[in-house]
């Protein structure tokens, strides 16, 4: 297993933790200043006044450690106060000065990102390496800009001011980065030059649920993630499967990965909901026709509104489950608890924190760079990189090499449960605990489709989507 990011070790937790130990801090300035209230209150007056009586000398004395007390009080509380507000204050000094570290960071590897390309390229299959990837989108726009000036020296001066399209942290003038503005752009261009197909999502049919056991571990969700791709649950088809918990139904929905064109019952281009249209959606329109379809699928299986809900997916379906998650319909309906990906670019979608997220990437794997950024770093949501080959692997097998293949996952994931790693750890326990009691499943494969042309989803009434 290589490392990790997010969860309890993220830098987020950490200055959280300072936030809170600040806010205790107020609260113990807060019940000092009670206590010189007391101290100086009426009573005390009136028993001070006893003073100017004859023949009480000992009342001196009590009156000498009230004044101590008061003057220790007020000097505590001024002191917490002063501390509490510079704990308040660290947060915006270390993210300004993290900041300015990762843009220097990204600064130096513009510089060596030729050279970072092509190691990648001569070691890695012909393929750039997922922090590779990211650094290529985040600097496309010089790239095209360099480009070109030298294909066309007359628009050098222009071209040469691209770099404003990068965002902040790469120098840039943007606060989104240049994923989340281009992908909605190619994905509309794509949709308006007929290139793909995006759409309403409609639900073809619900088979029977199958009963079969099942622990709720990872390695049983990964088994889930293998049957809905199309070669068991046939193309343009989900996973809904309901597991019976000490705390009640959780409903795991399955997204398979990229498929070809053709979809389930149709026989036609642009039906199957995970072709080249359903990358578009999920990257460049927040998967609205895709989560308006699990609405339908959750309800075809008898899921009941409230209930728990689990997303997960490979590739392109991680994507999906990321979106589903997020989506105002969705949240709306069931109790999003946790989203597992595989091999997807999910940068670009925070969870909630009421929603915790489990994304396994591999360091070889150009697939999860798409996104032009690493996954936040944040307490609910924890990223493993994995790093090394199932035995017997083929290197070069399939499009995106095998380090994107879901088998080598499976394999080099079944040993995070066991990692050193506290994050890690943490968000195996927590993906148990979601599960706790779970024995069996009930298992029902979902069979999808692109509607024709004129059909509408939920997603025509949604709120505006995401990006």
């Amino acid at each position: 297993m290589g490392a990790e990011r997010g969860g309890i070790g993220s830098v987020d937790f950490a200055l959280e933790e300072i936030e809170r130990a600040g806010a205790v801090l107020a609260r113990v300035a807060g019940r000092l200043a009670e206590a010189e209230h007391q101290l100086a209150g009426e009573w005390w007056e009136r028993a001070g006044s006893l003073l100017a009586l004859p023949g009480n000398p000992a009342l001196l004395p009590v009156e000498a450690q009230r004044q101590q007390a008061l003057a220790m009080a007020a000097l505590c509380r001024a002191e917490l106060g002063l501390v509490s507000m510079a704990v308040g204050h660290s947060r915006q000094v270390y993210e300004a000065a993290e900041a300015s570290v990762q843009r220097a960071v990204n600064d130096a590897r513009a510089l060596v990102l030729p050279y970072l390309l092509a190691r990648d390229l001569a070691t890695n299959g012909l393929r750039p390496r997922t922090a590779t990837t990211e650094e290529l989108i985040n600097r496309s726009p010089v790239i095209v800009g360099e480009l070109a000036g030298f294909l066309f020296p007359w628009l050098r001066p222009v071209a040469s001011q691209a770099w404003m399209l990068q965002d902040r942290a790469h120098g840039g003038l943007f606060d989104t980065t240049v994923a989340e503005r281009l992908y909605p752009a190619l994905a509309r261009t794509g949709e308006g030059l007929q290139w793909v197909r995006v759409g309403p999502v409609e639900v073809v049919a619900a088979e029977p649920a199958v009963e079969e056991p099942f622990d709720g571990s990872l390695g049983a969700l990964l088994g889930l993630q293998a049957r809905a791709e199309a070669g068991v649950a046939g193309p343009g088809s989900l996973l809904v499967t309901t597991v019976r918990t000490d705390a009640g139904p959780v409903h795991v929905v399955t997204f398979p990965g990229t498929q070809a064109e053709e979809g389930t019952g149709t026989g036609g281009a642009g039906m199957n909901p995970w072709d080249a249209g359903g990358v578009a959606e999920a990257l460049g329109l927040g998967s609205q026709h895709v989560a308006a379809a699990t609405l339908e699928a959750l309800e075809a299986v008898g899921a009941r509104p409230g209930e728990a809900l689990v997303l997960a997916g490979y590739s392109q379906g991680g994507v999906h489950a990321a979106n589903v998650a997020v989506d105002p319909r969705v949240l709306a309906a069931y109790r999003v608890e946790h989203v597992v990906t595989t091999g997807s670019p999910v940068g670009n979608v925070p969870l909630p924190e009421t929603v915790r997220g489990l994304h396994l990437e591999h360091v070889d794997d150009p697939v999860p760079g798409a996104d032009g950024i690493p996954n936040p770093d944040t307490r609910n949501q924890v990223t493993v990189y994995l790093d090394g080959y199932a035995p017997g692997s083929a290197r070069n097998a399939g499009a995106f090499g095998a380090a994107h293949r879901l088998e080598n996952y499976a394999y080099l994931s079944a040993g995070t449960a066991g990692t050193a790693g506290p994050a890690a750890a943490e968000g195996h326990a927590a993906l148990a605990a979601v599960f706790a009691g779970a024995a069996s499943a009930r298992v029902a494969t979902v069979s999808l489709r692109r509607a024709g042309p004129g059909k509408q989803d939920r997603a025509e009434t949604a709120a505006p989507v995401r990006r």
